[in-house]
């Protein structure tokens, strides 16, 4: 799969979420209401998912060689690169340890989080895909969105004092009051999927 094709699903993932997001904040409700913030939690769920499976695709598709969208040919790397041996590298990167020649997961639930732009920089060099330097360019970008994306998603599901600080951290980046519940923070759908589309460097 060329990265162009990455890209296209991408897409039109995020303008399918954000018709879902114009619907859900033209809904004329109290947004403290439950139905609003149960609708806005699967909403930041999906998104999540939906960034998470661009990154994996992008690693996967370095990894095996693929052609960018400027036409550029990266060559596969010369090693095992199935999706459960990359996964296992990936994760002992971000442990800081050095993968053992042989091993690799057995299950999807052993693998690292895709979504995560912190990690994907700490384990690129470990990986040695030809395009590293775009990769690392690419995700380090100034925009914030999808690391304020996952600090939202995660405060959805693990609610406590230290996740609605970070909530509450970035609250002046975007719209909302930010009184009870993390889905009363709209996390950057339209931004986030701006951010990515505008962006060359990959």
């Amino acid at each position: 799969m060329s990265v162009i094709s990455v890209y296209k699903r991408f897409l039109s993932s995020t303008y399918r979420l954000r018709l879902k997001a114009d619907a859900i904040y033209s809904i004329p409700v109290n947004h403290a209401d439950w139905r609003f913030s149960y609708a806005s939690v699967t909403l930041i769920s999906e998104l999540w998912q939906a960034w998470g499976r661009f990154c994996f695709d992008i690693i996967m598709e370095s990894c095996r060689g693929t052609r960018l969208r400027d036409g550029t040919v990266v060559s596969q790397r010369i090693a095992n690169n199935t999706r459960q041996r990359i996964a296992y590298e990936v994760a002992e990167y971000n442990r800081n340890r050095t993968p053992h020649l042989t091993r690799r997961f057995s299950y999807l639930s052993q693998e690292p989080t895709w979504g995560d732009v912190n990690m994907l920089l700490k384990v690129l060099p470990g990986l040695g895909v030809s395009n590293r330097n775009r990769l690392t360019m690419a995700f380090g970008i100034s925009t914030q969105a999808p690391k304020h994306l996952q600090i939202v998603r995660n405060a959805c599901f693990h609610m406590n004092n230290e996740t609605m600080k970070k909530v509450k951290n970035i609250q002046p980046f975007y719209i909302g009051t930010l009184k009870k519940h993390p889905s009363e923070l709209r996390a950057g759908l339209a931004k986030l999927g701006r951010c990515i589309s505008e962006e060359d460097a990959l």
